[in-house]
């Protein structure tokens, strides 16, 4: 017996900022209009399972490049700061299973 593994496609392209970025997840999970998380704590939570991403499944993050240039913001990471882009980067590849 094998496993399915789910494969989700996060869509970069509409990606202006840190709402935006919850909404394209929300969606490559749970379909349009689907929501995932709305924070940086939740995304942490969602993505160890329940929310429409149960492992085990991969992340596909399709125009991250331009996601890349558009999510800047430096955001608070524990004693840190980061850009957005680099802390979701950091997240995913703590939590998403290889």
């Amino acid at each position: 017996m094998s496993l399915q593994v789910r494969c989700f496609a996060l869509d970069g392209r509409h990606m202006v900022d840190e709402d935006s970025f919850y909404s394209a997840i929300g969606e490559a999970t749970n379909g349009p209009g689907g929501h995932f998380c709305w924070n940086l704590d939740a995304l942490d939570d969602c993505l160890c399972g329940g929310w429409g991403a149960t492992a085990p499944f991969t992340l596909h993050w399709d125009s991250s490049g331009e996601a890349r240039e558009r999510l800047v913001e430096r955001v608070p990471a524990g004693d840190r700061e980061l850009v957005l882009f680099d802390l979701l980067l950091e997240i995913f590849e703590e939590r998403v299973p290889v």
